[in-house]
């Protein structure tokens, strides 16, 4: 059989009833998520720019001092 006929045949042939009876309820779903922040109170902003702040400040001397102690441990052992 030909392509033409197969696919002639294809459009000819009804929808199973019951398909067509739910269809109304499948929705079409897009590829694309929609991840979007919301907009944030000018206190709320500020807030959360004073906690990155502290956290990074943190981070910053924690680094330090772990880089300083590690340094004094190798200095300590006997060679």
């Amino acid at each position: 059989m030909s392509r033409k006929k197969r696919e002639k045949i294809k459009a000819q042939k009804k929808m199973n009833p019951k398909k067509e009876k739910y269809m109304k309820f499948h929705k079409e779903k897009s590829g694309v998520l929609d991840l979007s922040f919301p907009d944030l109170a000018d206190d709320t902003k500020k807030e959360i720019r004073a906690d990155e702040e502290r956290v990074g400040t943190y981070l910053r001397y924690a680094l330090a001092n772990a880089r300083r102690e590690e340094k004094m441990r190798e200095e300590r052992k006997p060679r």
